[in-house]
């Protein structure tokens, strides 16, 4: 979630159909490759569930913030209010 309070992205075991025994689990890890942020302040949210029901759920359990950089080489940043993301992206002319 960000500051304006909009979830930028979910993470659900189920997405990438796997299954988890919580009898045998110790520890879950969810590895994220890449993802560009915008400047500005993120909360991370925590909830582990056994069938639908809530059986660790932290909000806001983790606070990072993102600076200010050079993502596109120039200075160049679109304001906040129109992007959640950074983008790499390729501009052509035909």
């Amino acid at each position: 979630m960000n500051s304006k309070g909009l979830n930028v992205t979910w993470l659900n075991h189920k997405l990438t159909n796997c299954e988890i025994d919580l009898n045998t689990t110790n520890r879950i890890t969810f590895e994220i490759k890449k993802i560009n942020f915008v400047p500005g302040t993120y909360y991370l949210t925590t909830f582990i569930g056994n069938h639908g029901s809530p059986v660790d759920w932290i909000p806001k359990a983790f606070t990072f913030e993102v600076i200010e950089g050079s993502f596109y080489k120039n200075g160049n940043l679109p304001k906040l209010e129109q992007s959640i993301f950074l983008t790499e992206f390729e501009v052509r002319f035909d």
